[in-house]
């Protein structure tokens, strides 16, 4: 009768052990915040329109950025989107860059480029892409220019 009572209160203690996460579960479900079961509400909308970088050769044909650079092209459209923001701070200018025409944005472009060069295995007649993405009655759409060349 001894050693059930003793693995009784074992049992006991183990489950007590856990009532902190239980109370914490439970008051993230009260609150309405799930974390850190959370629905990632910065997922939860996404917008109409966004934009993509890449780089293509004197032929037109895409290039890999990694092989050809050593960057990834998160990297590459990161440094291109910074440019932007930078430019946009410079001219104090209070709307979005989707507005611009292909010359305003080339200045960004040209400094991303610069940035390449940094890397010797940059090859040489690179252009840089835009390409604007926008959904537009269910169909994604999508425009580009050359905003940087070598």
């Amino acid at each position: 009768m001894a050693e059930i009572t003793f693995y009784c209160k074992r049992m006991i203690r183990r489950i007590l052990s856990f009532l902190p996460f239980v109370l914490v579960v439970a008051a993230c479900y009260f609150t309405a915040e799930f974390y850190p079961l959370s629905s990632f509400p910065m997922y939860s909308k996404f917008d109409n329109r966004t934009y993509i970088c890449y780089l293509r050769d004197a032929d037109g044909n895409e290039l890999p950025t990694v092989k050809s650079t050593g960057i990834y092209a998160s990297e590459l459209k990161k440094r291109y989107g910074d440019e932007l923001k930078d430019l946009k701070k410079e001219q104090d200018y209070k709307g979005s860059h989707f507005d611009w025409t292909t010359e305003r944005k080339a200045e960004a472009g040209s400094e991303a480029l610069a940035y390449l060069k940094e890397f010797e295995k940059v090859p040489q007649n690179v252009e840089l892409i835009d390409r604007r993405l926008y959904l537009r009655n269910g169909k994604i759409e999508f425009e580009e220019s050359v905003v940087g060349k070598n």
